[in-house]
């Protein structure tokens, strides 16, 4: 991902992926498809002193390792199966978590 780069981002693009570099302070974007606002971006972004640039990259690899650290995502999606387990089992009439083993250490 263009986050851990340490890079600062200029993006055209629309969605989550803009909604992320705008929240981490990462970089600048632009709706997709709007070449002129991309050219208003490149300006900007050329027009920021190197240690803005510079904060902008660290910024970026900071939210990075925050939010999409692959043992912290990969723990979530563990404790939320084991929850859907728990909700299926109490509508089925039977225990809850507590007779599944966790594969989780």
């Amino acid at each position: 991902m263009e986050l851990q780069s340490g890079l600062p981002i200029l993006g055209m693009l629309d969605g989550e992926g803009a909604r992320v570099i705008t929240e981490a302070g990462a970089g600048l974007v632009c709706p997709a498809g709007e070449g002129g606002e991309l050219a208003k971006r490149v300006e900007a972004m050329a027009d920021l002193a190197p240690a803005d640039r510079a904060a902008m990259g660290e910024r970026g690899r900071d939210y990075c390792h925050q939010h999409f650290d692959r043992t912290a995502l990969m723990a979530a999606l563990a404790s939320w199966i084991l929850e859907l387990i728990a909700v299926d089992d109490t509508r089925q009439g039977g225990q809850t978590l507590a007779r599944h083993p966790s594969p989780l250490p």
